[in-house]
């Protein structure tokens, strides 16, 4: 289970301004946070439509690695500020996000053919989302097919399944572990991935509704999670979680965790 700290975000408004000013003590604290509370990669985003995105985005990769040595998930919806910024990265990068959009695979395609890097691709075409598990699926299965043409492994490989709130709609969390399963039985190597947070907005309590997805989710078959690392019981979850799915040998996390008090 690979735990991506979510919290360097430029649609976080503190981090927008902390971009923007330059701020890079608070940057580098803010990463170094959620090192210390578990992540095991750090999300990256400076905002698409600020000042100058790609520039952005590269001081902001610069700082969190002057402070953390995690490799990094370089996030943003334009594709030629991702391969801007990819040289920047210390350690070998997450793309984030491949899309179904002309444009996109136009640009990153070729780029991952000639670059050792790990790929987020997110079920989206055509400026709609997928309504249905089987639209997931079917949008899954293309990028499954163009990336693997251009030579990315299955396992390097993170299909994003769309997690939407149950506010706006009631099967929402359904169809995320549908689609899950769906995709995992088609290619069992293949990653997925979900931004866990997006489910609960809208609601009270959004942290209860995170951290009872988790289990839910790893249940169905997801290995990768979106979160905010700096929550205690979220974090206790993924520990649990782990434990009970047999990714932890002897329950020796579980254990050390409880002795370190972060369950």
């Amino acid at each position: 289970m690979l735990i991506i700290g979510e919290s360097i975000n430029a649609s976080i408004k503190p981090v927008a301004e902390a971009i923007n000013q330059r701020d890079g003590k608070f940057v580098a604290d803010l990463a170094r946070r959620q090192v210390e509370a578990g992540a095991d990669m750090l999300d990256v985003n400076a905002g698409a439509g600020m000042r100058d995105e790609a520039h952005d985005l590269i001081w902001l990769v610069q700082t969190v690695q002057s402070a953390i040595e995690i490799p990094l998930v370089l996030d943003s919806s334009n594709p030629e500020a991702l391969v801007k910024v990819y040289p920047e990265c210390k350690q070998r990068p997450m793309l984030s996000s491949l899309t179904l959009e002309p444009h996109c695979l136009e640009v990153l395609l070729p780029f991952i053919k000639e670059h050792d890097c790990q790929v987020l691709g997110m079920c989206l075409g055509g400026g709609t989302m997928p309504k249905t598990a089987e639209d997931v699926f079917a949008m899954a299965k293309v990028l499954l097919r163009k990336t693997g043409e251009a030579g990315l492994k299955p396992e390097d490989f993170y299909i994003d399944v769309a997690v939407m709130a149950i506010a706006a709609n009631t099967k929402a969390a359904l169809k995320v572990l549908d689609s899950i399963r769906l995709i995992k039985a088609y290619e069992p190597k293949v990653n997925t991935v979900c931004a866990v947070s997006n489910v609960s907005f809208g609601l009270p309590r959004r942290k209860l509704l995170n951290r009872t997805f988790i289990p839910m989710l790893a249940g169905a078959g997801a290995n990768a999670f979106i979160i905010d690392v700096r929550d205690k019981d979220t974090i206790a979850a993924v520990i649990a979680t782990k434990a009970l799915l047999g990714y932890d040998d002897f329950c020796m996390n579980y254990m050390r965790a409880y002795r370190q008090e972060k369950i």
